[in-house]
């Protein structure tokens, strides 16, 4: 493979996985909404850090708690096409 393909394929999994961690972002923004309405840069800071960790999982909760399942159906498909696309890049290569 050329190495315009391999810039490609990377191009093409960061993207993905950019999608789904700013929706799994925006998802989070909702939970932080509806459990602190008035936050203040400490909780902000704090839920920040906790998005960091879980913000695969987030976009389930307006899902369950709402029955908004926007942000699951972004997120997770984006999150899937970027390890299949990684997944089959790297088996490519070797």
């Amino acid at each position: 493979m050329g190495n315009s393909h391999v810039w490609f394929f990377k191009l093409l999994t960061n993207i993905c996985y950019a999608i789904g961690f700013l929706v799994g972002f925006a998802a989070g923004h909702e939970l932080l909404i509806d459990i602190y309405p008035d936050y203040g840069i400490f909780i902000f800071l704090a839920w920040f850090f906790f998005m960091l960790e879980l913000f695969y999982v987030i976009p389930f909760y307006p899902a369950f708690m709402h029955g908004d399942w926007t942000y699951t159906y972004i997120s997770i498909p984006a999150f899937l096409i970027g390890i299949i696309i990684s997944n089959t890049f790297v088996k490519k290569m070797h």
